[in-house]
């Protein structure tokens, strides 16, 4: 069975995923925009493709949902002092992931590009 990247998303970050799902679908086109790729249908781009793009739109639902739970902690200062210890936790756990998905970005555009036409011709000599 194929994994989505919409699956592949909800993976990477399951409450942000569910938080901003109205924004997923605009995420996912984006970054399929920005490699090049919108002519192609997704059930046709390979796993590292699909992966490469999950990473595009993770990334992207970084800022809103840091955002989120910045405005959450306000609100939970005081009384939800609780809360408030796991909203931080929530936006040091964001900054790292977000740190881990450029990584995995910088990393899948190499091997996307190195595996697109870098091939050399090859020539044939009679003997």
């Amino acid at each position: 069975m194929a994994t989505t990247i919409n699956e592949m998303i909800s993976a990477r970050m399951p409450d942000e995923a569910v938080m901003f799902s109205s924004s997923v679908d605009v995420f996912i086109e984006e970054a399929i925009a920005e490699m090049g790729w919108s002519d192609r249908n997704t059930s046709d781009l390979s796993t590292l493709e699909k992966s490469h793009i999950a990473d595009m739109a993770s990334l992207a639902l970084v800022m809103p949902s840091m955002s989120h739970y910045k405005k959450s902690i306000k609100k939970a200062s005081g009384e939800g002092a609780g809360e408030a210890e796991f909203l931080d936790n929530k936006l040091d756990w964001l900054n790292q992931i977000s740190s881990q998905l450029k990584s995995s970005i910088d990393y899948r555009k190499l091997l996307l590009s190195a595996s697109t036409g870098v091939g050399a011709p090859m020539v044939l000599i009679g003997g």
